[in-house]
């Protein structure tokens, strides 16, 4: 989620306790979304849904007066509009017409996103430490605290993404970077697992250019970067007898589906592999270990399964 959608949540809190402290409102914050039942719309607005429900005749009135039958139309709307309906946590806009500002969370997102919540939740409502103004700052500190990834997982899908040049990498891993749910989801689709996405992403530093940051090897490409995904394992799902998770067909789909840009150039190239923690490069695990890891990471993870298969397999 955006920016604009945190600062729409706080906005409601606010809304509902006006007169809080700031450090009332984010108790309020975390308890009141930690327990939202998504996925039922957070809204700000009357809607008019087409069919006269939520709203008066003379309220109708004025939204059309004020913005017209065609933008009405455009607006949120499940009744009316599939893609709507599937969404899974909306959070509207507060003029109209309403769009949702969420419309890009998928299965995998939400999951982490309300563990977030609900471990943001229980570390401010932590009261074993009493109101002292010590036991406060840490309960502060526990919530801003980032979070370990690649502790939490021991398994990982990684996007390996290998370019030419300084501004062909730039503009290819954005492409990729956006195509990144598209790869979560179809994993998901299989259910033999459940996928954690590091938005981060990992550039080798130019060779030798750093002591501490160590590079990769000879005759690898110019540029190369990686993103991650922690895996845990159904293990319920997975076919009688088998510990084994084939995920080759969907692996190699999405690097079809991406190798075929058509701004992709030569130079530009794309791998996706299963790694283990042993198996990260020096530079990840150094960058991450530095503090660059992005501090909305989920902690929890399952550490077991078998491993998805390279796209070489």
């Amino acid at each position: 989620m955006g920016g604009i959608t945190w600062a729409l949540l706080l906005l409601r809190v606010q809304q509902l306790y006006p007169n809080a402290a700031p450090s009332k409102l984010l108790l309020f914050f975390f308890n009141m979304w930690s327990q939202w039942p998504w996925p039922v719309p957070v809204e700000f607005v009357v809607r008019d849904d087409g069919d006269g429900g939520g709203v008066s005749e003379q309220q109708r009135v004025e939204v059309l007066t004020a913005i017209g039958e065609e933008l009405l139309s455009s607006q949120w709307n499940p009744k009316r509009n599939r893609k709507d309906k599937e969404h899974l946590m909306p959070v509207l806009t507060p003029i109209h017409p309403s769009h949702n500002s969420t419309a890009n969370v998928f299965a995998a997102t939400k999951r982490a996103l309300v563990a977030e919540l609900q471990l943001a939740k229980s570390s401010v409502a932590d009261k074993s430490g009493g109101s002292t103004v010590s036991a406060w700052a840490e309960r502060w500190r526990r919530l801003v605290e980032p979070r370990q990834f690649f502790s939490a997982y021991s398994r990982f899908v990684a996007v390996e993404i290998t370019s030419e040049n300084a501004e062909e990498q730039l503009k290819w891993s954005g492409f990729v970077e956006s195509r990144l749910r598209f790869l979560a989801v179809k994993l998901e689709e299989t259910e033999l697992v459940q996928v954690h996405i590091n938005p981060t992403m990992f550039e080798r530093p130019p060779l030798g250019s750093s002591p501490t940051l160590p590079g990769g090897v000879a005759g690898a490409p110019p540029c190369q970067g990686f993103f991650f995904f922690g895996i845990a394992v159904s293990i319920a799902n997975l076919p009688a007898g088998s510990s084994v998770v084939n995920l080759t067909d969907t692996v190699r789909s999405f690097r079809d589906y991406v190798l075929e840009w058509s701004e992709r150039t030569e130079g530009m190239n794309i791998k996706v592999q299963h790694k283990t923690s042993a198996q990260l490069p020096a530079f990840v695990t150094s960058q991450a270990s530095g503090g660059e890891e992005d501090s909305k990471l989920l902690s929890g993870g399952v550490k077991r399964g078998a491993p998805p298969p390279s796209d070489d397999d």
